[in-house]
C-alpha cells in the first residue's frame, strides 16, 4: 500500500527501516498527536457550543438571510473539517493494528497526517468564528427604534 511512494516509499518495504531510531521517532509522533487530540477535541465542543448557542438565541437575529445561510454553511463545513481533523489525529496517536507491517506506522506519513490534522483544526477555530461574526450585525432603525423604549422617559425627565 506504499506504492504513493513519497518522502517514505523505501521504508514501507520489510517492515519500516530505521529500527530502534524510526521506533523512537514514531513514539514521538504519537505522543505528541495524543497532546494535540485535547486540542481538537476542545475545538470540536467549541463549534458545538457556538452552534447551540446561534440556534438557541432570543429574538432572532438583525442579519439578512443570506448572512444567517452563509454563517450555517460555514458552521457546518468546520463541524465536519473537525471531524476529518479529528480522525486523522487519532489515528496517528493510535495506529490501526493488523496492517501489512504489524501496525506500524511510517514516522514520516504519521508526522504528514498530524501535520495535516492540525492545519483542519486551526481552519475549523477560523471558520467558526468567522460564523459567529453574523451574531454581531448592526441592528436596522426598524427594530432598533422599537428597543429603545428608555430614550423617551430621559428626555421627559430632565
Amino acid at each position: 500500500m506504499s506504492d504513493g511512494g513519497g518522502v517514505g516509499g523505501v521504508g514501507g518495504v520489510g517492515g519500516g527501516g530505521g529500527g530502534a531510531g524510526g521506533e523512537a521517532r514514531a513514539a514521538a509522533v504519537q505522543a505528541s498527536a495524543r497532546g494535540w487530540l485535547t486540542l481538537q477535541l476542545a475545538a470540536l465542543g467549541f463549534v458545538g457550543l457556538c452552534g447551540a448557542l446561534k440556534a438557541g438565541g432570543s429574538g432572532g437575529s438583525s442579519a439578512p438571510e443570506a448572512v444567517e445561510v452563509a454563517a450555517g454553511v460555514l458552521v457546518l463545513l468546520a463541524l465536519l473539517l473537525a471531524c476529518l481533523a479529528v480522525y486523522l489525529v487519532g489515528r496517528t496517536a493510535w495506529p490501526h493494528s493488523g496492517g501489512p507491517d504489524g501496525g506500524l506506522d511510517d514516522p514520516a506519513r504519521a508526522a504528514r497526517r498530524l501535520r495535516t490534522g492540525l492545519v483542519l483544526t486551526f481552519a475549523t477555530v477560523l471558520l467558526t468564528a468567522l460564523a459567529a461574526t453574523s451574531a454581531w450585525w448592526p441592528a436596522d432603525e426598524a427594530s432598533s427604534a422599537g428597543t429603545t423604549g428608555a430614550r423617551p422617559r430621559r428626555r421627559r425627565s430632565r
